[in-house]
């Protein structure tokens, strides 16, 4: 048609997108703060990696992360392993004993602390307003996200667009994510091809709904 997929997508509402810069796995402290310094230097302003080091260790990256790129910059904790790592796996305690210090980090999420399918657990933890929560990227249907969406357990729904329903369903989750008052952050762990079509169907939506964009580096 000679026109931007955004236009196909119904038209786009801005031009800009914040971009977190997602890497970090299974390193050592130090190697975390040097990361998130190396991705500062590219010019991104947050940064999102996986702690798995045990809860001390945890925390010594993070604070070894804060200084290493200052207060202003943000800084998002990928938990997706702490629920399925056998007899490593964090108690309920230690998550919320994790998620109370992080809080004084200043973290803008903690991500997928807890079973994915534990929607309770979530918003009990959520009520708790230690940090913000993420969680949507292991959902295995429409009615599922929806749940998530309604019952308020997350502040940050995720969505893989290439791999969880297309642009079709993304399109229908963000107008009740807008409708509940929550926020939106790609999942996009892939090719570029992927991190440019969900920035195409992300400015079709204000900031206030469609925050982040998740870009692997």
């Amino acid at each position: 048609r000679g026109v931007p997929l955004s236009e196909v997508l119904g038209g786009r509402v801005r031009d800009r997108m914040r971009l977190y810069g997602s890497a970090g796995m299974y390193m050592p402290p130090e190697a975390y703060a040097a990361e998130a310094a190396a991705v500062a230097e590219l010019g991104f302003r947050a940064y999102k990696m996986r702690l798995a080091l045990g809860p001390e260790k945890d925390l010594e990256a993070l604070r070894l992360m804060r200084r290493a790129v200052g207060p202003d910059f943000d800084l998002m904790v990928d938990a997706h392993t702490w629920w399925r790592m056998g007899d490593s796996s964090y108690s309920l305690a230690t998550v919320e004993q994790l998620a109370r210090e992080m809080g004084s980090y200043g973290v803008a999420w903690l991500e997928e602390p807890l079973p994915p399918d534990d929607h309770e657990a979530y918003l009990e933890l959520k009520r708790k307003d230690y940090v913000p929560l993420a969680a949507g990227e292991h959902e295995p249907n429409e009615s599922r996200y929806i749940h998530l969406i309604a019952s308020n357990a997350v502040d940050y729904v995720q969505m893989d667009v290439c791999c969880q329903g297309g642009f079709a369903m993304g399109r229908r989750l963000f107008a009740e994510i807008a409708r509940h008052g929550l926020r939106f952050a790609f999942h996009s762990w892939g090719t570029a091809l992927e991190v440019l079509a969900a920035a195409h169907l992300g400015i079709c939506w204000p900031e206030m709904v469609v925050e982040w964009l998740e870009y692997p580096c």
